[in-house]
């Protein structure tokens, strides 16, 4: 990963935190975490509460997300049945894609309706500490020094600050930053299953029609 620090290009990697900055991250998460909760931050109990009173996010949008999820399952099922794209498989294909899109919606406005509580700002607060204190150069130097290093950074390189916190939560939570995210997606596989098919149909068309080709060719030099 390639970040600029005062005008300086640099190569830097996310490394692993020492145990003795493991407790350090959980301790500081424990802290700014009851600071929220003294300075009157929701908790998310207390957000998902306020939010199913005032409507913003009700059991209903839970129970939707899940039957968007079944309804996915159950189409992506009833793809792995055919082989050709047809007036069917293409209504099936947007349905997915239709549910999909609905469910990622639901997704980000949860996420959203929590990330100010107090667990959301306690954790925000944690990664940007992890990487103040694990963002290290190619051969493992340590690239800040203070907290304060890293709020500079940020301001001064906000593209090269999103991507370094985009790896950090990756690294924490264990997710492939790197990953396809639609990988294993029925719909799309199908859809590429269907395109390598008639790839190769195409391409035996060709090779016949060369063939034929040749042929009529040796059958005029014959002549």
């Amino acid at each position: 990963m390639e970040i600029i620090i005062n005008g300086e290009s640099l190569e830097v990697k996310l490394v692993s935190p020492k145990q003795s900055q493991v407790f350090e991250l959980d301790k500081f998460y424990r802290m700014i975490f009851s600071e929220c909760i003294r300075g009157g931050i929701m908790s998310e109990a207390e957000a998902k509460k306020r939010h199913e009173e005032s409507g913003a996010w009700t059991k209903e949008d839970d129970k939707r997300i899940e039957d968007l999820i079944k309804m996915i399952a159950f189409n992506s099922a009833r793809l792995s049945d055919h082989a050709e794209l047809t007036e069917d498989t293409a209504d099936i294909c947007a349905s997915i894609q239709d549910d999909r899109s609905t469910m990622f919606d639901l997704i980000s406005r949860r996420t959203d309706l929590m990330s100010n509580t107090a667990e959301g700002m306690a954790n925000e607060q944690r990664v940007f500490k992890y990487v103040s204190l694990c963002l290290c150069t190619e051969e493992g130097y340590p690239i800040f020094s203070t907290e304060k290093e890293l709020e500079d950074f940020s301001e001064s390189d906000p593209e090269g600050f999103s991507s370094v916190m985009t790896n950090a939560y990756a690294e924490i939570y264990g997710l492939d930053k790197d990953a396809n995210i639609t990988e294993g997606w029925a719909e799309v596989e199908f859809l590429e299953r269907v395109q390598a098919e008639g790839d190769k149909e195409e391409k035996k068309t060709k090779t016949k029609a060369k063939a034929k080709t040749k042929k009529k060719k040796s059958s005029k030099d014959k002549k």
